[in-house]
């Protein structure tokens, strides 16, 4: 009897050994598996999911396919989203500071209230999105396409930033007090990015 208690005792402590070897381990898996899901994530077809309020910092969401997703609410801080097709996608209140959009399809986008601090939109196409009531703050939007798209109610725009646009039409609704120039070149000539083709998020 003795020798069986010596034995599970034994068993004890090796067994509690190995769950302290593991623990780093397990908690380092844990850490790194938000990366190993956004790296799947480039290219990926995410068309109309509803990813609200999701936790996706520094996500790498290059070329995918986002139209008629919702994020709405969703930490996407720092992430690259550059040549994604987000035709109609809900980023209602998103944290999306420091995001790359550059060369997106922003087709419709409803960025009401997000926060874009020190995003990337260069060259992105904007046409009829809205960002009411965003934060567009040392955003850049160079080149970008903006025909039917609303500034109105925007928040710490920059006049320089929002005269680097490419082109605009009579549609275009700017922030109070903001009279713009003549664009760069035409509407026609923008360089609209070709669809992202349909990947898989596995």
């Amino acid at each position: 009897m003795v020798l069986v208690k010596r034995a599970l005792l034994s068993l004890g402590l090796w067994a509690a050994l190995l769950s302290a070897c593991e623990a780093p381990a397990r908690e380092r898996e844990v850490r790194e598996a938000p990366q190993r899901i956004a790296r799947r994530l480039e290219g990926a077809d995410l068309r109309g999911r509803k990813l609200d309020g999701a936790q996706l910092y520094r996500v790498r969401l290059a070329r995918a396919d986002l139209s008629d997703a919702s994020f709405v609410g969703a930490f996407l801080a720092s992430g690259d989203l550059s040549g994604v097709r987000a035709v109609d996608t809900d980023f209602r209140r998103a944290d999306l500071t420091r995001c790359n959009f550059s060369c997106a399809l922003l087709l419709g986008a409803d960025l009401r209230q997000a926060d874009l601090l020190q995003a990337h939109l260069r060259e992105a196409d904007l046409r009829g999105a809205s960002f009411s009531g965003a934060n567009l703050k040392g955003v850049d939007v160079d080149l970008a396409h903006a025909r039917s798209t609303v500034f109105l109610g925007a928040r710490d725009w920059s006049e320089d930033g929002l005269r680097s646009l490419s082109c605009w039409d009579e549609k275009t609704r700017w922030p109070e007090g903001f009279v713009p120039v003549e664009p760069t070149r035409s509407c026609h000539q923008h360089r609209v990015p070709p669809p992202a083709s349909a990947g898989s998020d596995g």
